[in-house]
């Protein structure tokens, strides 16, 4: 009787223990700042989240890009949770297309190249 106590006791312990490990995902929607580039892959990115000027440093290992790359002055989505020190562990950003509409071209005559 006492090994099934002391069995279900630590089950119950272990459930409860691990149930809270689970780290909740974020996201936050800014302008990207900077982005961090050693030779062909992305270390890190910062964002802008506000006109203050507060910023928050991605790490970017383990990020899935949607709709392209990011550069500086780009909007972004990013879908992160908590890392190691100060950096924060992106794992999805989004880049937000520019939707300023496209100006049409004008050709008022066409030239083209003479035949061989």
């Amino acid at each position: 009787m006492k090994n099934i106590f002391y069995a279900s006791a630590t089950l119950l312990l272990l459930s409860m223990v691990l149930a809270g490990c689970h780290e909740e995902l974020k996201n936050v929607r800014g302008v990207v700042k900077g982005i961090q580039i050693s030779k062909d892959t992305l270390k890190a990115m910062s964002i802008s989240i506000n006109e203050k000027g507060d910023t928050l440093l991605f790490s970017l290992n383990d990020a899935r890009l949607q709709n392209g790359l990011m550069m500086p002055k780009d909007s972004v989505i990013v879908d992160y949770i908590n890392g190691r020190n100060d950096t924060l562990r992106a794992l999805v950003v989004t880049v937000i297309p520019n939707v300023q509409p496209s100006l049409p071209v004008q050709i008022d005559t066409l030239v083209t190249a003479p035949q061989k």
